[in-house]
C-alpha cells in the first residue's frame, strides 16, 4: 500500500510539472506570455524559396542569425543569402533611440548607418495567443498546427521582415499557409510557416513555395547586446550616400550632355535620364565642356559640386 501511495505522489507531482491537462490553447497562450517577459533570446531565422516556370526549377535561400536584447532594445544580426550559386554574407546592428530605429550594415568593409521610423516588436508573440484552429500534431512531440487570419498572418510577415526574408513583389495564397508552432518547457522553440506564392518578375510569372523556418533559444542567456563604438562614430549615413552616388551619376550624364558646348553656360537641364530619380533642381558651371561648380538637388537633399566633384551632402531645411 505505502508503494501505491509513493506511486500516485510521484504521479502527481510529474503531472503537475509537465503541465498535464492543460489544454493546447492554454499551452500557446503560456508560451507567448512566457516568451514575451524575456529580457533577451537568440533567433536563427531560416528561408528557403523554390520557384518553377515552365518546367524548370531554382531554389534561393536566406539565413539570419540575430541576438535579441528586448530590454535595451539592441539586435546583433549575421547573415548569408544564397541564390544561383552566389553566396553573400553580411553583418549588422540595429537599435532604438528617440524614436527611431536605426540599422547599421556591413557592406564591402564599410559600415552604413540608416534610420527609419520605429516599427512593431521585431517578432509579436501575442499572435500565439491569438491563434484559432489549434491542432497537436501526433507525429511531431509538442507541436501545434495553428491558424492565423489573413490579416494576423500579414502583420507577423511584416513583423519579421527585413531585406533577407522580403517577399514584397510576390503573392500569398493566404487561405493554403501552414503555421507549426513547438512549444517546450513554457517556451516557443520553433515555428514553421510553409507558404505557397506567386511572384512575378519582368512580366514572367513563377510559381513558388516559401518554407520559413524561425528557431528560438538561448532564453535569458544572451546577455546585453551593445554596438561597437568604431561601428557608431564611423557608419556612412546610407542615405546621404545614396544622394551623393546619384548626384555623381548625373554629373556623369551631363558631361555627356555638353561635351560638344563651344561656351561656357549654367546647366539646369533636370531632364537627363540615368538611373535615379530626377533632380528637382539643377544649377552647375560647365567651362570648356565640364561640369565645375554648383548645387543639384535630389529628394530633399541639396548636393554641392567642387570641381565636378560631390563636395558636400546636405538636407534643405
Amino acid at each position: 500500500m505505502n508503494k501505491i501511495k509513493v506511486f500516485i505522489s510521484a504521479l502527481f507531482i510529474t503531472l503537475l510539472l509537465t503541465g498535464c491537462g492543460k489544454t493546447p490553447e492554454e499551452i500557446l497562450s503560456e508560451a507567448g506570455d512566457n516568451m514575451a517577459a524575456l529580457d533577451n533570446y537568440h533567433m536563427l531565422m531560416d528561408m528557403d524559396v523554390e520557384m518553377s516556370y515552365e518546367g524548370s526549377t531554382f531554389s534561393m535561400g536566406a539565413t539570419i542569425n540575430s541576438d535579441v536584447d528586448e530590454k535595451n532594445g539592441n539586435a546583433h544580426m549575421e547573415m548569408s543569402t544564397s541564390a544561383f550559386g552566389t553566396t553573400v554574407n553580411a553583418e549588422g546592428y540595429t537599435t532604438i533611440q528617440n524614436g527611431k530605429t536605426i540599422t547599421y550594415t556591413l557592406q564591402e568593409d564599410e559600415w552604413y548607418k540608416e534610420e527609419s521610423e520605429v516599427k512593431e516588436d521585431e517578432f509579436d508573440f501575442n499572435i500565439f495567443k491569438d491563434a484559432t484552429n489549434i491542432e497537436e500534431l501526433e507525429d511531431q512531440e509538442n507541436t501545434y498546427k495553428i491558424s492565423l487570419t489573413e490579416e494576423q498572418l500579414k502583420a507577423l510577415l511584416n513583423n519579421i521582415d527585413s531585406e533577407q526574408t522580403d517577399t514584397e513583389g510576390a503573392t500569398i495564397d493566404v487561405n493554403n499557409v501552414g503555421i507549426e508552432v513547438t512549444v517546450i518547457d513554457g517556451y516557443v522553440t520553433k515555428m514553421v510557416l510553409d507558404m505557397p506564392m506567386t511572384a512575378e518578375s519582368e512580366g514572367i510569372t513563377f510559381d513558388s513555395n516559401c518554407t520559413l523556418t524561425i528557431e528560438f533559444s538561448k532564453f535569458n542567456e544572451v546577455g546585453d547586446v551593445t554596438i561597437p563604438a568604431d561601428v557608431t562614430e564611423n557608419a556612412i549615413d546610407l542615405k546621404i550616400y545614396e544622394i551623393a552616388t546619384y548626384a555623381e551619376s548625373y554629373i556623369s550624364e551631363i558631361g555627356w550632355d555638353v561635351i560638344f558646348a563651344e561656351e561656357d553656360m549654367t546647366y539646369t537641364n533636370t531632364a537627363l535620364e540615368y538611373n535615379g530619380p530626377a533632380p528637382s533642381k539643377v544649377e552647375v558651371s560647365i567651362v570648356d565642356g565640364e561640369v565645375t561648380d554648383g548645387t543639384i538637388e535630389i529628394e530633399g537633399y541639396r548636393v554641392t559640386i567642387v570641381d565636378g566633384s560631390v563636395s558636400d551632402v546636405n538636407v534643405i531645411e
